[in-house]
């Protein structure tokens, strides 16, 4: 296997002005993989945008989580039916279904 030239450090500061983080990042992995399997330039250049567009989208999420302050997020399976005591557990567990979709019928939840 041919060894991979490290890209100069320019090259990395380069596209962290530009904004390409997580390609900066991942520069060295990326080409290593592109020399290893033979990936054409097209591919290189493939592989550098969409890594750079998955980081982007999932910064994106946590960003608006965060903005939106929901904090964790727990499963039903793990809700604690006991409490409190006032909750209609066969109307929740029906509404989680989503049967209410297919017969086009609203659902408004209130609550402080």
């Amino acid at each position: 296997m041919p060894s991979v030239p490290t890209p100069p450090a320019t090259l990395s500061s380069h596209l962290r002005r530009l904004g390409l983080l997580r390609v900066a990042d991942d520069l060295n992995d990326l080409l290593a993989r592109a020399a290893k399997d033979r990936w054409t330039p097209v591919a290189l250049l493939e592989a550098l945008a969409t890594t750079e567009l998955e980081d982007r989208a999932r910064r994106s999420l946590e960003r608006r989580f965060k903005c939106a302050r929901l904090g964790r997020f727990k499963p039903m399976a793990d809700f604690e039916w006991t409490w409190p005591k006032a909750i209609d557990r066969p109307l929740v567990e029906r509404v989680l279904s989503l049967d209410f979709l297919g017969h086009t019928e609203n659902l408004v939840l209130v609550g402080a």
